[in-house]
């Protein structure tokens, strides 16, 4: 393979447009995560809360799980 100037511009402007496209991706995935996941996990809280559900001990799991992912969405 022959390094000219040609390939190295076309190598470089590939890696820019992929590096763009990663950008977009990202932060519209991560902005989707927030949105749907803020109110989904509290809505986990709530339902764990229940006088019902305290009574199963697999709840105290789900609520911590909640709890903790809902601070890491946070950004706390």
């Amino acid at each position: 393979m022959l390094n000219t100037s040609i390939e190295i511009c076309s190598d470089i402007l590939n890696y820019n447009n992929t590096l763009h496209i990663s950008y977009i991706v990202w932060h519209t995935c991560g902005l989707l995560c927030t949105v749907f996941g803020i109110p989904g996990h509290l809505f986990q809280i709530l339902i764990m809360l229940n006088k019902t559900n305290r009574k199963e001990s697999i709840s105290l799991y789900f609520l911590a799980i909640a709890i903790f992912e809902l601070i890491f969405l946070v950004g706390w």
